[in-house]
């Protein structure tokens, strides 16, 4: 990342710590404010995404939890909650795309 701002290395450390401790965070993104579990960090074409699981999301009664990607730009406001998560058991760390480069992953 050539060009982050300060701005931008105070997300990826609050959000890098929050992953380490498998913190909630509360984010705004895109307007919404959202509460996410953060599993991992990654690069992917010179931008930085979040994977985390969105416990607020509607679920079919057959669909399993899965993690979204959010892409770090669109987020501000960001705390790190005192509330723990457990990773979800389907999480793989492996990156999501060929190409993608993982920053930081919770590790079980």
């Amino acid at each position: 990342m050539q060009h982050e701002t300060t701005l931008e290395k105070t997300t990826l450390a609050t959000i890098a710590e929050a992953i380490q401790l498998k913190r909630v965070i509360m984010v705004t993104y895109n307007g919404e404010r959202l509460q996410l579990n953060p599993h991992q960090l990654f690069a992917r074409h010179h931008s930085v995404y979040l994977r985390a699981f969105n416990p607020a999301k509607s679920l079919r009664h057959d669909e399993d939890p899965t993690l979204g990607n959010f892409n770090i730009a669109g987020m501000s406001d960001i705390d790190v909650t005192t509330d723990a998560f457990e990773p979800l058991a389907s999480f793989d760390a492996e990156v999501v795309k060929a190409g993608d480069n993982a920053l930081v992953s919770v590790d079980d």
